[in-house]
């Protein structure tokens, strides 16, 4: 039992930690981290500022993302998109996989914060690549 438990431990700890180094990267708002403080460990709290957050950082993604398909050219809207659909179906399954193991009230907050925390990584990534495409043009 002592080992299932360190086990469970640190696949949560491991879980939490992708999402608080999106987290800690200066990508998500001072918003969030006010809210995350004013939380205080409180479940129900910590899910609502996880839910503002990633609609805001879902926001900036597919800001970037229609942006990205404007400038693009033909090649480089199919490869986008088909990169965007697979990222999207690896979010998903990864965020299940990764709160499948716990099954009281962490669980969801687990949920919650990988998906921040792929969508926050996400949104700065084509950020990036719009940068770099208003400065040098589409290499597609």
């Amino acid at each position: 039992m002592k080992h299932v438990f360190s086990v469970f431990a640190y696949a949560v700890l491991a879980s939490c930690a992708s999402a608080a180094q999106a987290q800690d990267d200066g990508s998500n708002t001072p918003a969030y981290a006010a809210c995350m403080d004013r939380a205080s460990g409180v479940t129900v709290a910590m899910r609502e500022c996880i839910s503002e957050e990633h609609a805001r950082q879902d926001a900036l993604l597919n800001e970037a993302y229609r942006e990205l398909i404007r400038r693009l050219g033909t090649e480089g809207q199919t490869d986008l998109r088909k990169a965007q659909r697979a990222w999207i179906a690896f979010r998903e399954a990864e965020c299940v996989y990764r709160g499948s193991g716990e099954t009281g009230t962490m669980g969801p907050v687990i949920i919650d914060s990988c998906w921040l925390g792929f969508t926050t990584e996400r949104a700065v990534k084509l950020q990036r690549d719009l940068a770099m495409v208003v400065e040098w043009g589409p290499l597609n």
